[in-house]
């Protein structure tokens, strides 16, 4: 960077400006690519956008390179729309140089192959496969090797995500070929050397070939003259021909050893391209193996936690109206839903957020149900804040939770109710989740207490909010999946405000439609983005 720069400033004194913006635009190139392999994408942006402008300026032919390098740069920042746009205008100013176009279609196929990934979008990962086997052409052309085999890394990626695993498979084998070659270059160039001797000497033969020819040819034009020396002439002819044997046999005996050579190298390249294509099988094997007991163990682990949480039927006999939606990330959830009647008068019920998702979440969601089921059974238990004060105490114990750092942290948000079916009366203490209110089409939200039910640095006490109940109140619970959902056109979360909003817009619906509602809300707002985490909305409507 340090001579780049000294590179810039003695430039600067050129009096021809084309020859200096020249000079100049190509070490910003050269600036740019070395921010890139320091990691620094965004000052890399930076200088190679600089070495557009100047290569502009003269109208020069090389700001091809600058649009390739530009996309590259968008590439690593993980801006894969403006990559491809970049690498458009580069293709129509490359002319007919295959090297260039090779390279310009290699990154329009690893911008396809990143923007899949990302998005897990299999219409750019067929985009990516098309683009590959384009610049497979333009580099098999260039004999771009060490191009060639980083476009048959991105055809067998591209195609193992789309389930094609033979076409998968065969460029694999593909890319270990070319990359076994490229590891062993020395080799490649002793071979070369060796054939380059052949084929001179081979040639040196057919010279002495044309000079034994042209003698002929004297020897009967002066025959007449030469009678005399006709006989010292046919001496001088065999030994030169006896000469000619002897070094084509030499020769001959020397190019059967190179071709036995040739073919032991090649055998010993099959034999380990046929090893290391078994052991990818084995390893595709005991993969697949492992996938499926893992995929056998996490779908127990479902049936465990769904027959841990109360049926439908079940919460149908103790709530007036209700609905659940309930869409874990993976098989299973640390989001979960709890109800239970106790002692035939107060309904208690959560939803609650755990710690991570999928098993980590699964396993803490399981001891959280335990917990309620325990606590809820203890008759010094008074009110919902002394449940959530109880939960803590039980988790830091059953989790040894300290103030160490280091220290397992897993707890869980929860908005946790009781209703008393006799007073009319609910109860409401939440950690970090708040309850959502409607009476009337009027939204209150009573908040939560900023504390996970765990260890927390600055813990405080959880409060109980007591509302006397009317006919047709409706209250909502829900984890921080929902509105955590990114998507829409922008890609942005959901948020509180606009959840708010869509529950004073349904809200007076039945609550079985409601369900639906949500479930369509939630998939028209993903968009086609990945879920990113567990989601649970508890409503009830109180009719009595």
């Amino acid at each position: 960077m340090e001579y780049f720069y000294k590179i810039i400033k003695s430039t600067s004194k050129i009096e021809d400006e084309e020859q200096r913006l020249e000079y100049q635009a190509r070490t910003y190139l050269n600036i740019a690519l070395t921010l890139n392999l320091m990691g620094r994408h965004e000052e890399a942006l930076t200088n190679v956008l600089t070495a557009k402008e100047l290569f502009n300026k003269i109208n020069s032919p090389n700001i091809v390179y600058a649009y390739r390098n530009i996309a590259q740069t968008y590439i690593e920042l993980e801006k894969y729309d403006l990559a491809i746009a970049n690498l458009d205008t580069a293709l129509s100013m490359a002319g007919n140089n295959p090297r260039l176009l090779g390279n310009i279609y290699y990154l329009m196929a690893k911008a396809e192959l990143e923007k899949a990934k990302k998005y897990n979008n299999n219409t750019a990962y067929q985009e990516a496969i098309r683009l590959g086997h384009r610049a497979l052409e333009y580099l098999t052309l260039a004999k771009s090797l060490y191009l060639q085999n980083k476009v048959y890394s991105i055809l067998y990626q591209a195609y193992a995500a789309l389930g094609n695993y033979k076409l998968a498979f065969e460029n694999a084998i593909n890319y270990i070929k070319t990359n076994e070659i490229l590891l062993n270059k020395e080799k490649t160039k002793a071979i070369q050397e060796m054939e380059a001797k052949y084929q001179a000497e081979k040639k040196q033969q057919e010279i002495e070939k044309q000079k034994l020819v042209i003698e002929k040819q004297t020897i009967e034009v002066k025959r007449q003259r030469m009678q005399r020396n006709a006989l010292i002439a046919i001496v001088i002819l065999m030994a030169l021909l006896a000469y000619v044997a002897f070094r084509s046999y030499q020769q001959k005996k020397r190019d059967n050893l190179i071709i036995q050579q040739k073919n032991k190298e090649l055998e010993q390249a099959y034999e380990e391209i046929r090893v290391q294509r078994d052991q990818l099988q084995v390893q595709k094997d005991k993969i697949q193996y492992l996938l499926t007991q893992l995929q056998d163990s996490i779908h127990y682990a479902e049936r465990i936690q769904s027959a841990a949480m109360p049926t439908r039927e079940t919460l149908a006999q103790w709530f007036d109206e209700y609905f659940i939606f309930f869409r874990p990330r993976d098989i299973v959830s640390g989001d979960f839903y709890w109800a239970k009647l106790v002692q035939n008068r107060f309904l208690a019920f959560t939803v609650a957020d755990c710690t991570g998702h999928g098993v980590p979440g699964a396993f803490v969601s399981m001891l959280g149900i335990s917990l309620l089921n325990e606590i809820t059974q203890r008759r010094d238990i008074q009110t919902a804040a002394q449940v959530l004060e109880e939960m803590r105490k039980a988790i830091k114990e059953s989790l040894k939770q300290t103030q160490d750092f280091g220290d397992s942290k897993d707890g869980m948000d929860i908005a946790f109710c009781v209703y008393d079916k006799e007073t009319h009366v609910l109860q409401f203490a939440g950690a970090n989740n708040p309850l959502y209110f409607i009476r009337n089409g009027e939204l209150t939200v009573y908040p939560a207490v900023k504390n996970p039910v765990a260890i927390y640095i600055r813990e405080k006490p959880f409060e109980t909010h007591e509302i006397k109940i009317q006919p047709g109140d409706t209250i909502y619970l829900s984890s921080d999946g929902f509105y955590d959902q990114p998507g829409g056109a922008e890609g942005k979360k959901y948020l509180r405000k606009r959840f708010k909003e869509f529950l004073l817009k349904i809200w007076n619906y039945p609550m079985e439609e409601q369900e639906k509602l949500f479930e369509q809300e939630f998939e028209t707002w993903k968009n086609g983005h990945k879920q990113l985490d567990d989601v649970c909305v508890m409503g009830t409507r109180f009719l009595n």
